[in-house]
Formats: structure tokens, sequence, C-alpha cells
């Protein structure tokens, strides 16, 4: 009895701790899609200070604070804590649930904190995780000048998180061989483009995640032309990336997205050098009963991340046959194939009988 509760709560210890990571994910997403927001509406400040969020529950402030400050290209965060910022914090947490905040003299008060040009505060209006796992964090956000108290953006922000699931199966053997199709295809093509540099992008289909299987066949196209970087994450885009490629898959253009990660300087720069982005995007499965084959398409695009131009594109086919070809007849005729193997082996029995009466 004792063993089964201990087994019970380490189950229940376990569901809290994946439910508070999805809910921290769903706020790093959330993040992302602040920082796109304020960038289409043309917001330029250098430093920022982010405020503690009102009705934060769930402690997503630091998170939400750790990812704006990942992305260099659009501005710094302020992170020190000193006597005066935990001074002019307490004043907003005291008073009647920080309404004062969007008072101008309030706003004003933290212009005195050197380098501080922008607040961005607001409030949690949802953190919550469904039965599958998945996060979902709303944010209402309000971005403001610290000399003048002007508004200078606001936003009702939705961050998501859902599981990816690995792929198996004939799916997963039919996206392989759609992946050594396009890196073929690739080699093929890397004398013409010079030399590059590929970021990867994640690869999924539903939620369904092939990255890593079709990185690992992307990467035997790296050569003295191509350098293929399939860790985008290592230069602090991988949520931004995730992010943007929702869009892809929702119907977003490639060219837009790689001017847009271009210009928020995720990746390096080199001398010589071509930097462009990858998109790999596959159809759902297709399964084809009838020659018990599996096939899925994938479609890749090469853009210049400087000019957000496509230079290069292809969609290959891969399939899976999990059966053998006469198969389906075997299945469509047994009883009569099963009927003549009974047969051949009466006739055997017979003939060999016949042999002993002789």
């Amino acid at each position: 009895m004792i063993k089964r509760w201990i087994m019970l709560f380490c189950l229940l210890a376990s569901y809290v701790g994946a439910a508070e990571r999805a809910v921290d994910y769903a706020a790093e997403d959330a993040a992302v899609e602040a920082l796109k927001t304020m960038r289409r509406a043309g917001v330029s400040v250098k430093r920022i200070a982010v405020l503690p969020l009102s009705e934060d529950q769930k402690n997503l402030t630091p998170v939400l604070k750790a990812e704006l400050g990942r992305y260099p290209g659009l501005f710094e965060v302020y992170v020190r804590e000193d006597p005066e910022w935990k001074k002019l914090i307490s004043e907003i947490e005291f008073s009647d649930r920080r309404k004062d905040i969007m008072d101008k003299a309030t706003l004003q008060k933290f212009g005195t904190i050197k380098g501080v040009d922008a607040l961005l505060y607001g409030s949690v209006r949802e953190a919550s995780v469904d039965y599958r796992g998945n996060g979902t964090v709303r944010l209402t956000l309000v971005l403001s000048d610290v000399e003048t108290g002007r508004r200078l953006w606001s936003g009702n922000i939705t961050g998501k998180y859902v599981q990816k699931l690995p792929p198996s199966g004939q799916a997963l053997k039919a996206a392989l061989d759609a992946a050594r199709k396009a890196t073929d295809l690739l080699s093929k093509k890397a004398p013409s483009l010079g030399k590059v540099d590929i970021y990867m992008l994640p690869v999924f289909s539903g939620i369904i995640d092939y990255s890593d299987f079709v990185r690992s066949e992307l990467q035997h196209a790296s050569g003295e032309h191509v350098h293929i970087i399939a860790d985008t994450g290592r230069s602090g885009g991988d949520r931004m990336i995730i992010n943007l490629v929702r869009e892809l898959q929702a119907g977003g253009d490639a060219a837009g997205l790689a001017d847009c990660l271009g210009q928020m300087e995720l990746f390096g720069t080199g001398i010589g050098t071509r930097k462009t982005l990858l998109y790999t995007r596959f159809g759902m499965p297709e399964k084809h009963p009838e020659l018990h084959m599996t096939s899925i398409n994938l479609n890749l695009q090469l853009v210049d991340l400087a000019s957000g131009q496509v230079i290069w594109a292809t969609t290959t086919e891969g399939r899976s046959v999990d059966a053998i070809g006469f198969l389906p007849l075997v299945e469509q005729y047994w009883k009569w194939a099963l009927a003549f193997l009974i047969g051949i082996i009466g006739f055997l029995i017979l003939m060999k009988n016949m042999r002993r009466v002789r």
C-alpha cells in the first residue's frame, strides 16, 4: 500500500513538473510573439526594463525577461536590480493593484535609472496546460517611454507550447528517403551556389518532429562549397525560429522570414561567405494500401538572409514499402490459393501411394 502511494506521489510530481515546463515554454513563445509584434509596429528603443507582471501566479516575469534578452538585434534588456530599482518596484507593487503604473509621473521615475529608455509592463491573463500537456499563456503588455510617459506599443499576446512527437514506422522511412533524395540534389547544386553557410530550420509535419532525422541526412551535403549548420540554437534564436516556422506552416512567406531573421542579427556574419536559410516542409504522409506503400513530399527552399531571395528550391518524394508486391493478390485470393496448395499436397501424396502399390 505504501509503495502505491509513493508511486502515485512520484507520478503526480512528474506531471506537475511537466505542466510547469509547458507554461514556461508558452511564456517564452509569448515573449517572441511580443518581439515580432513590436518590430512590425516600428518600435525603436535601445534599452528596456521589464516590470513584474501583475496576476503572475506562475512566476513568468523572469522567463519573459530572459527570453527578451536573447535577441541583441532588437534592444538590450535591463537586468540589474540595485537598491534604487528595488525601491521603485516596491512602490508600484504596494499601490492599489498597480493602477498608477499608467500614470506619467510613475513612469518617469524610472527615467532616473541610467540607460533605461522604456518600460515593459502588463498582466498575465491566462497560464494553463491542457490534458495533452500543451501550454497556453496570454499576456497584456504595454511599452512606454520613461522620459515622456508616452505609450510606444501595447498588445494582447498569446504564447503556445505544443508537444512535438517523434516520427515512427513507415512515415519515418518515407521521410528519410525524401531527405536522401534532397541531399543528392543539394550536393549537385552546391558548386553553382558559391561558398554558403546554410542554417537549417526545424522540420515539422503537423505535430510530428522530423528535425533530427532530416538534419542528419542533409549534413552529408556539407563540403567545399556548402557548410550546413544544423544547430541554429547556438546563436540564441531557436525560440524565435520555431515561432516563425509555425507562421510558415500556416502559409507564411519564406523570403519574408529570412529578411526578418537577417535583420534581427540571429546569425553571424563572415567575409566572403553567403548566409542562407534552408526551410524544409513535409506534407502529410499518404498511405497506399493497394501497394502497401507510404509516401511523403518534402519541399525545400534556400533563402539568402541578406536579400530575402529564394536562390534554390526543390521538391522530393520519399517512399517506403512495407510489404512485398504480390501480397495484395494473396489477400484477395487467399481462399483459392489455400485450396490450390491443398490440392497440390493431395496430388503429391496420391502419386507417392501409387508408386508404392506398383
